[in-house]
């Protein structure tokens, strides 16, 4: 049991709070002048006889508001205020002001005294409260925590979807018409209006080519349409899709923005903050994460010109370039949200009073999930007792790294936990608190060496085992907190996510370009292909795909599918019609779906692509919730054709 306050002794004021009023009639009689479900509230008496019994030290007190009843109460359950001679006068009514109290709690043997909590001029001191003691039980358990493990994904019919449907699914399309109209106003203005305007079809078959190029490299970019000098020659020729000018042509006026001095002045990223922002929201609307969020950094990779927010990370692949904060799902490693650093434009939450710059970061990144009771698993660059803190006060539950660099991060226990762990392998000692925001906890574990975390979840039990080979060559398991397993488990989904993005042939590698805002266009759509692979092989039938056989079939069909749209290609219609026997694409009555009476509803195709909506009571078997008109469900014919016979040809 925690050492009580030394000051403590007979004739003293002290307070206590309501958990441990055990006595009915004194707590009837408080009861009915007071709210019992009042946070924090406590009540202030004194000291007037000690004893001990089995060890255990015991106060008889008087609470002030109810004098005639005496309280006898372990010394663990009370918080010293001073000496009754040099105190201020007693008021009336209950203590509810966290810097006077002491939150406490029992554990399975009624001996673990809760942590105080104190108050400077900065507000609440983190670093006051700790004491050291294991945790047991997990307080997800016993709040409204976020339970479902798995991501959900709100593409239709995911299982029977093909590459090209998730990568689609993942492109903000919608946000392309805006980039489009400011290329063409770019272009327009540095032409002298001799810019063929470009439209929505041509922009996607340049994605569609850059996406080829990323499955087969060549180092003269003039040999994808048959020129050059080189020896070697690729199979393909683009010049069918697009000619080699007007391919180097939208590279070159490619904008995410009108170029705007002004607006360089206040924010020197503002050419790519529309593209992060709509990210950020299409993700939002693409996936519904698990139970784990896991924060972490990622590189936009440098070449040498001049780019905004440059950052060295020695430890990442690309140690020099754009740093920014990612968030992805653990269940399907797909990044969900993005945010810039070092930036000096005031973001949301910025200029909240007292909020730093990584807090609001954090915040930032976690807004979608406010009070979902989710877990967020990070890593020692943001963790520290305030990032947990105020994780909790959002409804959300932590689990973060947190290291001594050359002070410990505040808030942390003036014990330093590092120095007390033991020296053997597997050791670990851990010191928590209750603070206003909830409870916490800090652990540090020695492996090969020690690690020292913080959170608001979990806990210290031994469940994990960890073998590694010993000194003498045999093999020694040690057992580890749980807590430890669990980050350690989590922790690498960012990482999954670079490394998908970074470990073949990536659209970075092809944009030859060293204009800043073109490298992050390659970090952009690389983002999106690696997000639709992890989708693909998590809910799709693509399990056993390996990620160059996903890029091999993607590119494929994205530049059959971009071709038709340009050039309006119809399929064969022998094919077309052998897919129409296909059972999962009749056109079949919606009322099938839920029995009910038969519904007539307007063609989603036709609303989406801004035409007359024509209101039927049919659907593609396939997706069987949403209306389709005919003329739509024969194009949803073709382009479904184009992908099965590829696929078939490939077997």
């Amino acid at each position: 049991m925690p050492l009580a306050n030394s000051n403590l002794a007979v004739n003293v004021l002290v307070s206590v709070h309501k958990r441990f009023i055990n006595n009915q009639e004194v707590k009837d009689l408080l009861c009915n002048k007071y709210d019992w479900n009042t946070p924090l509230l406590s009540f202030k008496g004194k000291t007037i006889a000690c004893s001990s019994v089995n060890g255990a030290v015991l106060y008889d007190i008087v609470l002030d508001e109810v004098p005639g009843i005496t309280l006898t109460l372990k010394q663990g359950c009370l918080k010293y205020l001073g000496p009754i001679e040099t105190s201020s006068p007693t008021r009336d009514g209950p203590l509810e002001d966290p810097a006077a109290l002491v939150a406490t709690e029992e554990d399975s043997e009624d001996e673990i005294q809760e942590e105080e909590e104190t108050e400077d001029e900065d507000g609440e001191d983190l670093s006051e409260g700790w004491t050291p003691g294991e945790v047991a039980i997990d307080s997800r358990l016993c709040d409204d925590s976020y339970q479902q493990q798995n991501a959900r994904l709100s593409l239709a019919n995911p299982g029977s979807a093909s590459p090209l449907d998730y990568f689609l699914f993942f492109l903000p399309l919608n946000y392309f018409h805006q980039i489009i109209a400011n290329i063409n106003t770019n272009a327009r203005d540095l032409t002298n209006n001799l810019w063929s305007d470009l439209t929505f079809n041509e922009y996607l078959m340049w994605i569609a080519l850059l996406t080829v190029m990323t499955v087969l490299k060549h180092s003269d970019r003039k040999a994808y349409w048959k020129q050059g000098s080189s020896h070697f020659m690729m199979n393909i020729d683009f010049s069918q899709y697009m000619s080699y000018k007007r391919f180097n042509d939208i590279m070159r006026m490619h904008v995410f923005e009108v170029y705007s001095v002004e607006k360089q002045k206040v924010d020197p990223l503002y050419q790519i903050r529309s593209a992060i922002e709509a990210f950020n929201d299409h993700m939002a609307t693409c996936v519904t994460p698990g139970k784990y969020l896991v924060v972490d950094e990622s590189m936009n990779q440098w070449l040498g010109a001049g780019m905004p927010n440059l950052k060295n990370v020695p430890r990442k692949p690309h140690p020099i370039g754009q740093e920014f904060k990612t968030l992805a799902d653990h269940h399907t490693y797909c990044i969900l949200r993005m945010d810039t650093v070092s930036d000096p434009k005031v973001k949301e939450f910025d200029d909240e009073p007292g909020m730093k710059k990584l807090t609001a970061t954090m915040k930032r990144l976690v807004k979608p999930w406010f009070g979902s009771g989710r877990t967020v698993i990070a890593d020692s660059w943001f963790g520290s007792p305030a990032m947990t803190t105020m994780l909790s006060d959002l409804g959300l539950y932590s689990i973060m790294q947190v290291a001594k660099r050359r002070y410990w991060p505040r808030g942390m226990p003036t014990t330093d936990i590092v120095e007390t762990v033991g020296e053997e392998r597997g050791s670990h000692y851990t010191m928590r608190k209750v603070s206003s925001s909830g409870k916490l906890f800090v652990c540090a574990y020695r492996d090969q060496k020690v690690k020292a975390f913080v959170s608001s979840c979990s806990t210290t039990r031994l469940t994990s085992e960890r073998t590694f080979l010993g000194s003498g060559g045999s093999l020694v398991a040690i057992k580890r907190p749980e807590v430890v397993d669990e980050y350690e488990t989590h922790k690498s989904a960012v990482d999954a996510a670079n490394n998908l993005r970074d470990n073949m042939i990536s659209y970075h590698d092809i944009i030859s370009t060293e204009r800043w805002e073109m490298r992050f266009l390659g970090f952009f759509l690389g983002i999106c292909e690696a997000n639709a692979f992890s989708s693909f092989r998590v809910f799709g039938n693509g399990g056993s795909t390996s990620h160059s056989t996903f890029k091999d079939t993607l590119a494929w069909t994205l530049l059959k599918h971009c071709k038709e749209l340009v050039h309006g290609t119809e399929p064969n219609l022998d094919d077309q019609r052998v897919l129409r026997s296909d059972t999962s694409h009749l056109y079949v009555s919606m009322r099938g779906m839920n029995g009910k009476k038969r519904m007539r509803l307007g063609c989603k195709n036709c609303q989406i692509l801004g035409a007359r909506r024509t209101r039927v009571e049919k659907s593609c078997s396939c997706d069987p919730t949403t209306p389709m008109c005919k003329t739509c469900y024969n194009d949803h014919l073709r382009t479904t054709w184009v992908t099965q016979t590829h696929l078939n040809n490939s077997l």
